[in-house]
């Protein structure tokens, strides 16, 4: 396969990276400052098959150019995994309208330039896909915590942006899906700083929003899971919701 996948240079996207590479695939790793990637650059030096290319997805020369490295040649795979969380915790008291826009430009805006820049490629791919990695708190089903106003939104509104693309592009053959990858353990502690009962309740929460199996997984076992499950989906299943175990999941 042909490989592009956006925000490579940390966490998920280089993770991504960390598992296609040694399969062989050509795998297009981008990221805003490649300068900057010491650990995909390490993966460059060992897998000649990846190739680092400069990529901020808010800047539309930026998209235009990384669009015109990558070539028209057939691309098959388009993983929009990067992404922002925001500098506030989006509570209610410490909504900053200034992030916001900032997390609805990368979020939800900067996945769409991405994709109609690259149509050209897809077009040209076998059985093409885009996946948008997503997340739970993109669910307004599935909000029982409340806060977070800032990225919830900016997913939901990812989700309605891959959900659109998958009718539009469904003509040409090119399937599209949202997936999230779960509560990925990175070692954040979401109940730092509150009493016995206080964690708990939260902790429940928790487990009411992510699923009552889906305790945190680590990076490795979550972009595996995903990477099991896109190879999966189908065209039948274009349009779709999933988490990382390839449950449907309410939008």
């Amino acid at each position: 396969m042909r490989i592009l996948i956006t925000g490579a240079s940390r966490g998920i996207g280089l993770e991504f990276v960390r598992q296609y590479a040694p399969l062989g695939h050509e795998v297009l790793a981008t990221c805003r400052k490649p300068h900057d990637a010491d650990e995909l650059e390490e993966l460059r030096a060992r897998h000649p098959n990846v190739r680092i290319l400069e990529l901020d997805v808010v800047n539309a020369d930026s998209v235009r150019e990384c669009a015109a490295e990558a070539g028209a040649r057939g691309l098959d795979l388009l993983l929009n995994n990067a992404g922002h969380y925001g500098r506030s915790t989006g509570d209610l008291d410490t909504v900053d309208p200034l992030d916001w826009m900032q997390m609805f430009e990368v979020n939800s805006i900067g996945p769409l330039q991405v994709t109609r820049a690259l149509l050209p490629a897809l077009r040209r791919g076998t059985a093409p896909k885009v996946v948008g990695v997503s997340s739970v708190k993109g669910s307004i089903t599935r909000n029982h915590m409340g806060a977070s106003y800032q990225y919830r939104s900016s997913k939901s509104a990812f989700n309605a942006v891959l959900r659109s693309l998958a009718v539009d592009l469904r003509p040409q053959g090119i399937s599209v899906f949202a997936v999230s990858p779960g509560w990925v353990d990175q070692g954040e502690d979401v109940t730092g700083g509150l009493g016995f009962d206080d964690r708990l309740r939260k902790a429940r929460k928790f487990v009411a929003e992510f699923g009552g199996s889906s305790a945190r997984v680590s990076l490795q076992e979550s972009v595996s899971r995903m990477t099991t499950l896109i190879d999966r989906l189908a065209d039948t299943d274009s349009g779709g919701f999933f988490d990382h175990l390839g449950r449907p999941l309410p939008w």
